[in-house]
């Protein structure tokens, strides 16, 4: 609350200041950057919370296509700002899973935009679903996010899960949105990892435990 509720008075009174010029105003041009920043500031300190906050876990049974839908129709239009096509690999059915809902929805949130923001004249994300294993021979989900971006470098490959680590220009990521997805995948027993290639894109895979004898979702075409 202590840098919130600031935060929250500057963007109230830059927005009543935007109001008082023209458009084209240099002064609101100005005012806008101010907008902007203080809007940045606000997403940063909200992911350090996350990222330091453990909060309790509400698990449930979800059904994972319903979820990757909600997903995307909640982050439908930045998509298609940005030209992205959704094609979806998906089997017919799949056994739930037990997770926490909001916790399941900011990891697919953050590995939409990540993707969508590594293809930056548009392109191809391939979302995948599958039946599969866990690595002790468990029934588990493997999700897949699958975009045609930049790739990422090789040496960069194993820093992305560090904290704060980003390849994204500056002022447009906080580095942190890799850590979160990976330890609320890890606190959920599940295993995550990328693969990547410079100038064809990057894969990452999700692996949850399937929730035995709690029904199956259903994809409809």
């Amino acid at each position: 609350h202590e840098l919130n509720n600031p935060l929250a008075t500057i963007s109230l009174r830059t927005e009543s200041l935007l109001e008082q010029f023209a458009d084209g105003d240099p002064k609101q041009h100005a005012l806008k950057i101010i907008g902007q920043e203080v809007e940045r500031m606000g997403n940063l300190v909200g992911n350090l919370l996350q990222f330091s906050r453990r909060s309790h876990q509400q698990i449930s049974t979800i059904d994972v296509y319903k979820e990757i839908e909600n997903t995307l129709n909640f982050i439908e239009h930045y998509l298609c700002s940005r030209q992205i096509n959704v094609v979806r690999e998906f089997a017919d059915t799949l056994p739930n899973i037990h997770a926490d809902r909001q916790q399941l929805r900011q990891v697919f949130l953050n590995l939409l935009t990540n993707a969508s923001d590594a293809m930056t004249q548009g392109g191809t994300l391939t979302l995948r679903v599958a039946a599969g294993q866990t690595e002790h021979g468990a029934g588990a989900i493997v999700i897949e996010f699958a975009d045609t971006g930049t790739g990422i470098k090789p040496e960069d490959l194993l820093k992305v899960w560090e904290p704060f680590f980003t390849t994204k220009g500056e002022g447009k990521g906080t580095g942190l949105g890799l850590a979160i997805c990976r330890r609320i995948v890890e606190e959920h027993k599940g295993t995550i990892n990328i693969e990547s290639e410079v100038g064809r894109g990057t894969t990452v895979r999700i692996t949850l435990r399937a929730a035995e004898g709690e029904g199956h979702g259903t994809h409809s075409v």
